[in-house]
């Protein structure tokens, strides 16, 4: 039977029941499931199967089960839960949190569209939140004790779940190291290494996450432009207008504080996403 989509018959896959197509992304489909257990147990799910197109790329299969073992190490209330893993016909897929709640990115189009920025209060506590899960990934040690070394690595509104009971959410994977950037959707809010062939470290994620706050604050984009090579060539030359310049209301020490967050120079950013946590928690 085909996996279900609008109007399709309900999938059962072990004990989910996948209902329909909620998103797509460059891994593949996500579903929205039910886990069903006896007694009338029910639990909501998504699921994410990876696109049969992606089997004959070497070492993908790999990789996702990679990713997978590292999500499934996390277990932080910023961090979207992993439940179950398994393969169907060959295609891997992987059950996670289903989140009741809209991602950042249709909070912050809203903002844009209104040509109106949130309240320094809750941009704030959004990205102080965000910012814990993301120290819960940069901070996994395997059984010996040594850092995993792990980074989101692709941070953007998209990977931010906003809940209806008031938490923020990271969503995504976490690997080793990168390299670049995975997803075209990251771009604008990629560090300046990562734009290079300078390896990325953890200080970049810091850096999307300052971006985010900057963009919910002033309620527009920063360094996204129409093509590609404009939006780079902002990103590299680092201009970061002043809050202050653009709306009232924000302190001069968050303004400083997103500024930290966003120098070009790794070295001179928040060396953690945890003191970055720490500074916002203080202003709030």
């Amino acid at each position: 039977m085909p996996w279900a989509g609008a109007g399709a018959r309900s999938h059962v896959l072990g004990r989910y029941h996948v209902l329909d197509e909620i998103g797509r992304n460059l891994v593949g489909p996500l579903y929205l499931a039910r886990l069903e257990g006896p007694k009338g147990f029910q639990r909501w799910a998504a699921i994410r199967r990876v696109d049969k197109r992606h089997l004959a790329e070497e070492g993908y299969v790999q990789r996702f089960y990679e990713r997978v073992r590292a999500g499934a190490k996390l277990l932080h209330p910023n961090v979207a839960a992993l439940f179950d893993v398994g393969e169907e016909d060959g295609a891997p897929w992987v059950a996670m949190e289903y989140l009741h709640g809209e991602r950042l990115e249709e909070a912050i189009g809203r903002l844009e569209l209104a040509d109106t920025p949130a309240s320094w209060e809750i941009a704030a506590r959004v990205i102080a939140d965000a910012a814990e899960g993301l120290h819960a990934v940069h901070s996994l040690r395997d059984r010996e004790g040594a850092p995993l070394g792990l980074l989101h690595g692709d941070l953007a509104p998209h990977s931010l779940a906003l809940t209806f009971d008031g938490k923020t959410k990271i969503k995504g994977a976490f690997e080793p190291r990168v390299h670049g950037v995975l997803d075209p959707r990251k771009v604008p809010y990629a560090a300046p290494e990562q734009l290079s062939d300078r390896v990325v470290a953890a200080r970049a994620d810091a850096f999307a996450l300052g971006l985010l706050l900057w963009e919910l604050l002033a309620g527009k984009r920063l360094f996204a432009r129409e093509s590609d090579d404009e939006t780079r060539a902002r990103i590299e030359a680092g201009v970061v207008r002043p809050l202050g310049d653009l709306v009232e209301d924000v302190p001069r020490e968050l303004d400083a504080l997103v500024r930290r967050a966003l120098m070009r120079d790794p070295g001179a950013r928040f060396p953690s996403a945890r003191e970055l946590s720490r500074e916002l928690e203080g202003l709030l």
